[in-house]
């Protein structure tokens, strides 16, 4: 028999009208159906060559060409009534609009979003598990194909019961089956409460419902499904992919602005890498004119806010902004988390953001954990793409329900944690690097005090990240001279050759030093090949090291990297000395078990180089420089 069915709770648990997975999407629902939606079609790709193709339409049928649309009305009747027994006044109100919503029209308006060049909604219908269970049967489960899907919580499926005024949605599917032939598959879904059921009085039901074949709620097949959903899509396309439906609609024609501009705002680099295009009564927006659709949006955007979550749509105009027209772009490798594309803009008006997608491009957040407060650099804005999977996974673990943060304490397992931990630590220093390369503060652009510096010559170390990346305090200490010889400077200091604090070296040789370039990709990371040579290689010209960057390791005592640019090729040696106002003194290197003054490397001229070394002091404290020496030949 086909036809509504809400199983009995026999017994035990009363489901209440409120549902939390509805009424996460509530607040602002278009934005939350739209990302909901779109984000699922994405992560069912069928052929990765072509994009994802979503069109969003309404269309209206006769209300006597489909059973299922009038009986529900029974089943909405009773829930009235036990919401009415409850004393639960503002729900009798909400069943009531319901229902004077099927009996006063003749037709019904249905939103229609269809997904194709997808998989459609996999899976065995018979099984707890797998794609189709998750999303017609699950509660808080999700069972996605992709390692990088973007959903991660199974709440998403709920959104588009939100536009339903009968809290209620159909799900018509095309898939390629076990047997390799197209199979089509039709169920209806409502979330209303517990009440009591129509045919049976002394029955009380459970909240939700399925339409279909009421033994075992399977869902209708291939030649049992009813002729609309089938016409409906075929409108549209005949490939595979998914159909929902929205009956009795909120959704109004009002809306098709908005709805572009929050696919505009969340899936516009999706869009422009070409792995989306989304069609909204029958305006398609793909690759070709996404930007031109981007100041349309952002021209109406003043005026079209009904339903939307303005405030994030704004903050996403920002990032675009940085795709369309950044000042640094490139896309770079992370150990241990994979790629990102990343794209930097600087401009005075900016207020040093990071927003971050992962996957196939959707705007998660521009607020994400230890990514907030950035000193010493220019104001900025940048935008970073999780383009590999490893990274995607990772950052899926933290991101929340609503899919607009991320937060650690979403994982409970402390080993889990530490794991994850490691990996953002290691993704965030690498966006750090890339700002602090572009947008650093040039010094030029900084008054020297010579005067002040034995007043002022040490600054707090009061803010310290928990991602062990440190930057300067906001307090200066200000110390007399009595106490200044009795403070040592660094944490240990032994092997500073006697140096108390108050006597080393201050200042530099006053030179202006240009912006560092990029990190080097694997090309640019130098292999040391040699060490002090004696009298065995001569030495040519000595250049300074450009745009010299030096990350300390907190992890590995001693231990950092430099980021220079070489202003030569060939066989060099490489030295560093920490510099004062009048001189410097060498720092040298632990290299196979040996102490050495300078190391040998290949470098290219112009290219950005990385060197990893071990200083045979702590050298984290010091104002560093490095020489390049040309070794010319052989003895």
């Amino acid at each position: 028999m086909i036809g509504w069915s809400f199983p009995s709770n026999n017994g035990g648990t009363i489901d209440g009208f409120n549902n939390g997975a509805i009424d996460t999407f509530a607040g602002k629902k278009l934005s939350s159906v739209v990302r909901e939606i779109i984000q699922n079609s994405l992560d069912v790709q069928k052929d990765e060559s072509e994009p994802v193709r979503l069109s969003f339409n309404l269309a209206e049928i006769n209300k006597s060409d489909f059973k299922g649309f009038q009986e529900i009305e029974p089943h909405l009747k009773n829930s009235y009534e036990m919401a009415k027994s409850q004393l639960q006044s503002h729900i009798t109100d909400y069943f009531k609009t319901a229902l004077e919503a099927i009996q006063s029209n003749s037709k019904v308006q249905i939103l229609c979003v269809h997904d194709y060049n997808t998989t459609g909604i996999t899976g065995e219908i018979d099984k707890d598990y797998g794609p189709y269970a998750a999303l017609i049967k699950g509660t808080g489960m999700s069972q996605k194909t992709s390692a990088g899907s973007l959903g991660s919580f199974g709440h998403g499926s709920k959104a588009p019961f939100s536009y339903s005024k009968i809290r209620s949605v159909f799900y018509y599917t095309k898939i390629i089956n076990k047997k390799n032939k197209i199979e089509e598959r039709f169920q209806g879904k409502s979330i209303l409460q517990s009440h009591k059921c129509p045919y049976e009085q002394d029955v009380t039901t459970q909240g939700t419902g399925f339409y279909g074949f009421k033994d075992k709620l399977r869902p209708l097949i291939d030649a049992d499904i009813p002729s609309w959903p089938k016409k409906l899509r075929e409108d549209i396309t005949h490939d595979t992919g998914t159909s929902i439906y929205i009956p009795f609609t909120q959704y109004s024609t009002d809306l098709y602005p908005e709805t572009r501009i929050t696919v505009i705002a969340n899936f516009f680099f999706a869009i422009r890498t070409g792995a989306l295009e989304v069609t909204i009564n029958d305006k398609l927006i793909n690759k070709e004119n996404v930007e031109e659709w981007y100041y349309e949006c952002k021209s109406l955007i003043a005026t079209e806010q009904d339903e939307i979550d303005v405030t994030h749509i704004h903050n996403c105009f920002k990032s675009i902004e940085t795709v369309i027209v950044p000042d640094f772009s490139g896309t770079v490798g992370i150990r241990g988390f994979g790629e990102i594309q990343w794209f930097l803009r600087i401009d005075d008006e900016l207020e040093k953001k990071v927003g971050i997608a992962r996957s196939s491009g959707m705007l998660i957040t521009r607020k994400a954990p230890r990514l907030e407060v950035f000193r010493n650099v220019k104001p900025f804005d940048m935008f970073v793409c999780v383009t590999d999977e490893d990274g995607s996974k990772t950052l899926k673990r933290l991101e929340n329900p609503t899919h607009d943060n991320f937060e650690f304490d979403r994982i409970t397992s402390v080993i889990e944690l530490k794991e994850i931990e490691k990996k953002y630590n290691r993704f965030q220093r690498e966006i750090r690097d890339l700002i602090n390369s572009h947008a650093a503060i040039e010094t030029d652009m900084e008054e020297n005090v010579s005067s002040l510096s034995g007043l002022f010559g040490d600054v707090s170390d009061e803010e310290k990240s928990s991602t062990e990346h440190f930057e300067r305090g906001s307090k200066l200490l200000v110390l007399d001279g009595a106490f200044r010889k009795k403070i040592k400077h660094g944490p240990d200091n032994k092997n500073q050759g006697g140096e108390q604090f108050g006597s080393g070296f201050q200042g530099g040789n006053k030179k202006k030093r240009k912006r560092g370039g990029a990190n080097p990709d694997i090309e640019g990371t130098k292999v040391i090949s040699g060490s002090d040579a004696g009298n065995k290689i001569a030495m040519g010209a000595k250049f300074k090291a450009r745009n010299l960057r030096i990350r300390h390791n907190s992890a590995q005592e001693n231990n950092a990297i430099l980021y220079f640019d070489s202003p030569v090729s060939g066989n060099c040696h490489i030295s560093v000395s920490m510099v004062g106002e009048n001189s410097s003194l060498p720092v040298k290197f632990i290299f196979e078990n040996k102490t050495l003054s300078k190391m040998l490397v290949n470098l290219t001229k112009g290219q950005r180089s990385k060197l990893d070394v071990t200083f045979s002091e702590a050298a984290d404290y010091l104002a560093l420089e490095a020489d390049i020496t040309t070794v010319e030949a052989e003895e």
